[in-house]
């Protein structure tokens, strides 16, 4: 009896470990390279270069897609001790992956600075990031 609800357990351990941490995780949250960030909050910025051209002389305008560019800042109350170590100038550059709250992805970023905002209880650290690429 007493196997049976240990073969029960170790069985929901292995199945939970199969799944992968990110079935663990709580929805909703932000993470940096899978560890869930406490009390942050994200902002995506993915914008697209429009070229704007006319073929001959018509007067007729044609857009086309340019280069993407894919940016994400994570907003904190509290210093992210990970990211506090990217920003002196003899700092080793670290690429990082930013887990959004609805389940976008942010891969291959790196640190592109740091700002604040607000005061008293409503500081905040704004910690920039650009990215090589974004899965939805």
């Amino acid at each position: 009896m007493v196997g049976r609800r240990l073969a029960r357990v170790f069985t929901m351990i292995a199945a939970l470990a199969m799944i992968g941490c990110a079935a663990m995780m709580p929805a909703g949250s932000v993470t940096l390279n899978g560890v869930v960030i406490a009390g942050a909050e994200t902002r995506p910025d993915i914008t697209v270069s429009i070229a704007e051209f006319r073929e001959g002389g018509g007067g007729l305008v044609r857009l086309a897609p340019g280069l993407r560019r894919y940016a994400v800042t994570i907003v904190s109350r509290d210093p992210i001790v990970l990211l506090e170590s990217q920003l002196p100038a003899a700092a080793t550059p670290a690429r990082f992956t930013v887990g959004m709250e609805n389940g976008r992805i942010f891969r291959n970023c790196l640190v592109a600075g740091l700002a604040s905002e607000g005061t008293a209880g409503g500081y905040r650290l704004l910690y920039a990031f650009r990215c090589e690429d974004v899965a939805p």
